[in-house]
């Protein structure tokens, strides 16, 4: 949340679907990339499909 901005609002909520706060919060993580949502495991990013990427050179 963005107790500054936008301390109580929300986006959606249904019956289906709990309301979302309208701002979210990004920043690094100290350990790792995402957790694995199953196993809580560490997983570094992916693309969900085949894709040619190069990385860049410093």
């Amino acid at each position: 949340r963005d107790g500054k901005n936008a301390p109580k609002e929300n986006i959606g909520g249904t019956a289906v679907e709990g309301a979302k706060p309208l701002y979210e919060i990004a920043k690094d993580m100290p350990d790792g990339e995402i957790r694995h949502e199953r196993t809580g495991n560490v997983t570094p990013p992916a693309f969900p499909y085949l894709v040619k990427y190069e990385e860049p050179k410093p």
